[in-house]
């Protein structure tokens, strides 16, 4: 079952919003955002957020047994995730979607989306983890000159526009339904592996799969990299 949804017109970032509201949000609640005026990528990369017709979201995981077993997985999976449903919906992608280690969809080579995840432990066990998502659903060529690598977006790749609403609302709904499997331990070891075979190799230095957010009276001292195969 999905969360709530709280949809706004601007934030700094989705990510940043759950975080400081988090003893406040429910499981899966998720917080999605118009336009993100400090929108974030990995190593602090700025990630931009002024197109209202792109998908800037978060989704909020917490209260689950299972959560510290699959953290170390999770980036990978929720990448797969868009990947995938990328894949099956718009058919002038098929068979050039891509992952980039350790949180980037490619497309045709070109980036389409990322993620950005941050969890907090509280002794062994995680308070919460936060899966933030940007994908490039609706820009013109003009708007991703201003990117600082080779970049697309939806509506170019497949010659219309996407519609933000229907693509959101599908998603959701497809990540959760294969997030209760992964929780499970049913979903495959090797989810995504198919996009691995489509893998691209970063230039950029590993770092880690999660940001570690300082839990009040307790020390974060968990943090994941991606392991070749994983």
């Amino acid at each position: 079952m999905n969360g709530k949804m709280w949809h706004f017109k601007e934030l700094t970032s989705t990510n940043d919003y759950a975080i400081e509201h988090i003893d406040t949000l429910a499981d899966r609640d998720i917080i999605l955002a118009d336009i993100q005026t400090q929108g974030k990528g990995k190593q602090g990369r700025v990630w931009h957020s002024s197109n209202s017709n792109n998908v800037y979201m978060s989704i909020v995981l917490k209260e689950n047994s299972n959560l510290a077993r699959v953290l170390p997985k999770l980036t990978l999976f929720s990448a797969s995730m868009v990947a995938e449903f990328i894949e099956a919906n718009y058919v002038q992608t098929l068979h050039q979607v891509q992952l980039r280690k350790p949180n980037d969809v490619l497309i045709n080579h070109q980036k389409i989306a990322g993620i950005l995840a941050d969890a907090s432990w509280m002794g062994n066990q995680p308070r919460y983890a936060i899966v933030g998502i940007g994908i490039n659903l609706n820009m013109t060529p003009k708007e991703l000159s201003f990117i600082d690598q080779a970049s697309s977006s939806l509506n170019l790749i497949c010659g219309k526009a996407i519609h933000k609403e229907s693509f959101v609302q599908l998603f959701i709904d497809y990540y959760f339904l294969h997030l209760n499997a992964f929780l499970s331990n049913s979903c495959s070891q090797d989810h995504g592996v198919s996009y691995f075979q489509r893998y691209e190799e970063s230039k950029l230095p590993d770092k880690c799969l999660f940001h570690t957010i300082p839990s009040n009276g307790h020390k974060t001292n968990k943090q994941y990299q991606l392991k070749t195969g994983e």
